[in-house]
């Protein structure tokens, strides 16, 4: 048997840990707190009632997410603690209880009964971008919050796609300018969007 190289036992040692890195990678850091939030939730409920929290029966899971609905939790928080539940039990190589049919009827009940619709925060108008340009202080710093809002409101752009921007991101064009989005929250493989701002 002919004996590995330093170079390639050091790269077989680390593929494990590059594995985990990119495991890691698969989900952003925001999901990864949410996750870590609603599973914290469901540990601190399971220890105040005396249930097991993992494994967790898809009976305690479904009391879980019934007790939830009846706080006025919406759907869509019920559904993220479905998957931080799935996905802690997953990990630590249990078969999950969410995945249960008591678990699928309690949600469907739940669904039927209070809801899916999220509510919406109102987009800022023509008019709000005004007032709020208006407030703005002279000077550099006045300059940039300007254009970063006028920006933001003719691009659409989410808070964490603006303040990711950098100056090599933006290029003019006699139409206007061009701005190319590195990564957003509907492009998490980081393939880029290009967004075109016109003069206006």
């Amino acid at each position: 048997m002919t004996d590995l190289a330093p170079s390639t036992v050091r790269a077989i040692d680390q593929q494990p840990s590059r594995a985990e890195a990119y495991a890691r990678a698969s989900r952003s850091s925001a999901t990864k707190r949410a996750y870590t939030h609603d599973w914290q939730h469901f540990q601190t409920w399971c220890s105040d009632g005396e249930y097991s929290s993992l494994p967790a029966t898809p009976e305690t899971v479904a009391n879980y997410l019934a007790n939830l609905a009846d706080q006025g939790r919406a759907v869509a928080t019920l559904t993220r603690r479905i998957a931080a539940i799935s996905q802690a039990h997953q990990l630590a190589g249990h078969p999950s209880p969410t995945r249960d049919e008591r678990v699928r009827t309690v949600m469907k009940g739940i669904k039927r009964t209070i809801g899916v619709a999220q509510t919406q925060k109102a987009p800022a108008t023509i008019e709000v971008l005004r007032v709020l340009i208006e407030q703005v202080r002279e000077g550099l710093l006045g300059t940039r919050d300007r254009a970063l809002l006028l920006v933001s409101f003719a691009g659409a752009f989410r808070r964490s796609e603006l303040v990711s921007l950098d100056v090599g991101d933006v290029v003019f064009v006699p139409a206007g300018m061009v701005i190319t989005l590195r990564q957003s929250k509907t492009d998490q493989e980081k393939e880029g969007v290009k967004k075109a701002i016109p003069c206006g």
